[in-house]
């Protein structure tokens, strides 16, 4: 299946993925209630939504920045049945980085 014109870089979402995922113990002898509580941890990634189907989604949280979407890091395939919901996260364009820099601190060459 050829997926490539469904990565144009300019139509694939950036998302907030929130998800199931199983959560070990740390081996120890544990009173039987506090195994029956025992709960799946909730996790979230955010990142491009690169492939969301009947059988996964997954998410890239790098990429490099050209006109053609061809190459891609740090992603994680999560099963579509672990999934709790999908964001859709609005990009601002707009937004100058110094606003995010700590005070005190610039993001100059010297």
């Amino acid at each position: 299946m050829d997926l490539m014109p469904q990565l144009n870089p300019e139509i694939v979402p950036m998302v907030r993925l929130t998800w199931l995922d199983a959560q070990d113990s740390d081996g120890s002898w544990t009173d039987i209630q506090d195994i029956l509580d025992h709960e799946c941890a909730v996790c979230q990634e955010v990142g491009w939504l690169v492939l969301n189907d009947s059988k996964k989604v997954i998410v890239m949280r790098s990429r490099i920045v050209a006109e053609e979407l061809l190459e891609g890091g740090a992603y994680i395939a999560i099963p579509h049945s672990w999934v709790i919901k999908i964001e859709e996260l609005i990009i601002n364009e707009e937004t100058d980085f110094n606003e995010f820099a700590p005070s005190g601190s610039s993001n100059t060459s010297q």
